[in-house]
């Protein structure tokens, strides 16, 4: 996460002290600052991930080891699915 973070404002340093740009006419930053609640969900999704270890399709896979771990993982990405659907899916209807 370090190293990602370093990278881009590296980058983006880099990047708006340029006069010119080699690949596009302008350099898009994105105009909102305040973090949505789909942002957190996402946030949640990758914490998740990373704390585990395991991509959402091979943590399927990973069932047939019968090991917990994974079954774990399924289990809390299932159910954040379901929060999801239910906070902006479910009101639309």
């Amino acid at each position: 996460m370090v190293s990602a973070v370093l990278t881009t404002f590296i980058g983006y340093k880099i990047v708006l002290q340029a006069k010119k740009l080699k690949l596009a006419e302008t350099f898009y930053i994105p105009e909102k600052t305040k973090i949505s609640k789909t942002t957190c969900f996402w946030q949640l999704f990758g914490i998740g991930w990373g704390a585990t270890g395991y991509c959402p399709g091979p943590s399927i896979t990973a069932l047939s080891t019968f090991n917990m771990d994974p079954l774990y993982f399924v289990i809390g990405m299932l159910l954040g699915s379901f929060i999801y659907w239910l906070i902006f899916d479910y009101p639309k209807k």
